[in-house]
Parts: structure tokens; C-alpha cells; sequence
């Protein structure tokens, strides 16, 4: 594994191009484009090991699953994954 870098993203890509989709890339970029707030998952970081550091550049700050939920009871769409 290179240092920084987390398989999953690999396999995402790979999923993604294998399934004639976006690589998760260009869908965060799209995301962005359309104003869209994301939130990482603090315990699924911490679970896997994840530092900010290692993620997408220009995310929100990781958040858990009582903070998102707060935070989406104020907007019209939400979506938690």
C-alpha cells in the first residue's frame, strides 16, 4: 500500500470503471459543482483507520451519526449512508 493512500479508493475506481460509472472523483467534483454538503463518517474512519489527512480534499469535517443527523434536520434533502 503507498503511504497515504487507502486500498478502497482503489477498488472504488475499479468498481466504478467496471460498472461504466464515474469514478468517485469526478462525483465529488459534480457534488461540489451543485453546492452539496459531505460529511465523512468519524466512526467508519476510525474504524478503518482513515486520518482527514487521507481524505478527498474539501470535504466537511468528519462527523458522527448524532452530529449528520442535526445537521440534515435543517436542509430539504437529505441523504445518510
Amino acid at each position: 500500500m503507498l503511504p497515504g493512500v487507502w486500498p478502497g479508493a482503489w477498488m472504488m475506481r475499479k468498481v466504478a470503471e467496471k460498472n461504466k460509472l464515474l469514478p468517485p472523483e469526478d462525483l465529488f467534483d459534480i457534488c461540489k459543482e451543485m453546492g452539496v454538503n459531505l460529511w465523512p463518517c468519524q466512526m467508519t474512519m476510525d474504524l478503518l483507520g482513515i486520518s482527514p489527512e487521507q481524505m478527498v480534499p474539501n470535504l466537511g469535517s468528519p462527523a458522527g451519526a448524532a452530529t449528520a443527523l442535526a445537521r440534515m434536520s435543517k436542509s430539504k434533502i437529505n441523504l445518510f449512508i
